[in-house]
């Protein structure tokens, strides 16, 4: 009886190591699942900080182009000619309403359609306006001097999204603006089965193209260029 009494403890005993084992290894699972899931969280949030960062540095672009405009065609009306010219704000306009009448575009937001209607006739003009050397020299001007706020836009942006931004890059290539910035990860531990760790996860996003972009001389490299830096020369010859 005794030894009887002895192997159904030693079974007790082997059962009880085997649901711990089980336990372990399902616990391990799990933590394995949750980080995988973590990590496809973190990677998703950092291409939505770099996203909304390019964006947001290529809307600086176009919120620094109606001085240019304007100017463009103040020259035009200070020549007093008959017939007048069309101004460049009439054909952007004109642009805007044919785009917003076109079943293409239905998905398109409103200020998307204006932004395709400004790129659209500036780019126009560009290639055979009424004095297109004229407005290549106001948008550059314009566009050199904005690259500062471009900058700082990026930075402010990223931090928004809770990003890093010592390890942050901007780049400016094909005509769109290119932002690579990361988020962190950090792995849930168990025991000594998973270590607990931090990770930057970085991915990389563009802007929305601004054609026009190639009819002007910005003297600014493509290479990338860390947001991180306190003082950021985004030149040419760099």
């Amino acid at each position: 009886m005794n030894k009887f009494n002895k192997i159904i403890k030693n079974e007790e005993g082997s059962m009880t190591l085997l649901w711990i084992g089980v336990l372990g290894g399902m616990m391990v699972l799990f933590l394995f699942v949750l980080n995988l899931s973590k990590v496809l969280a973190v990677k998703e949030h950092a291409n939505t900080t770099s996203q909304q960062a390019s964006f947001a540095a290529t809307s600086v672009i176009y919120d620094n182009l109606s001085p240019s405009i304007s100017s463009y065609d103040n020259y035009i009306l200070s020549l007093n000619l008959d017939p007048l010219p069309k101004l460049l704000s009439e054909k952007i306009a004109e642009m805007e309403s044919s785009i917003r009448s076109n079943p293409r575009y239905r998905d398109y937001s409103s200020n998307e359609i204006s932004l395709e209607a400004m790129d659209r006739a500036i780019t126009s003009e560009l290639s055979g306006g009424f004095e297109p050397e004229l407005l290549k020299n106001l948008l550059e001007s314009a566009l050199q001097s904005a690259v500062p706020t471009m900058i700082s836009v990026a930075r402010d942006t990223i931090a928004e999204n809770k990003g890093n931004i010592d390890e942050a890059k901007i780049r400016l290539k094909d005509n769109r603006i290119y932002i690579r910035a990361s988020n962190d990860f950090n792995a849930t531990a168990y025991d000594k089965y998973i270590k607990g760790f931090r990770k930057k996860l970085f991915q990389e996003s563009a802007g929305p193209e601004i054609g026009f972009l190639s009819s002007l001389t910005l003297g600014i490299s493509d290479n990338w260029i860390p947001l991180g830096d306190e003082e950021i020369t985004w030149e040419e010859n760099d």
